[in-house]
């Protein structure tokens, strides 16, 4: 079949997120926040000191999985397809095939969805708008929507009236 014969949604969708400023300027204010708020609360130094470790190294791991995707649980990479259906690529360069898990959250301005891509093992995907152009971003929520909503008579989903 040809991609000209395909409709616009059905057509394959690859997309490759890029760097987010403002997701990691938000994870900045709120884990600096987070730390101004254990320092104000009457512990020991020690005990400030770990919290503030703490809180950093949680920092570091969540920009290593979600800003600079070099985590083995990262998503560099996603596809779509009719024949293949969801696949995506790690820091290793494989092509993994995955199932969607629910609930997917979707809006305007932001995407968060995991991924099963084994029998116990997940992947998550935080994705805002501005990691990728928006006619991308536009049409991986539609396919995340068709996705999850699958084949379903749409006249009985209350959204649908």
């Amino acid at each position: 079949m040809s991609h000209i014969s395909l409709s616009k949604f059905d057509q394959p969708l690859s997309i490759e997120p890029g760097l987010s400023r403002s997701f990691l300027a938000v994870l900045m204010v709120l884990y600096a926040l987070a730390i101004l708020a254990w320092w104000n609360v009457s512990l020991s130094v020690l005990q400030h000191l770990l919290l503030t470790a703490l809180l950093a190294g949680h920092f570091y791991c969540l920009f290593r999985v979600h800003i600079a995707a070099t985590a083995t649980a990262s998503i560099c990479a996603l596809r779509w397809d009719r024949c293949r259906g969801w696949q995506l690529c790690g820091p290793d360069a494989e092509w993994v095939p995955v199932t969607i898990c629910l609930p997917v959250f979707v809006s305007f301005r932001l995407v968060a969805v995991r991924f099963r891509t084994g029998r116990c093992k997940t992947r998550t995907l935080v994705l805002p708008a501005d990691r990728l152009c928006t006619n991308d971003f536009r049409r991986l929520r539609v396919r995340l929507l068709q996705s999850v909503h699958g084949d379903r008579d749409r006249k009985n989903l209350p959204a649908a009236r």
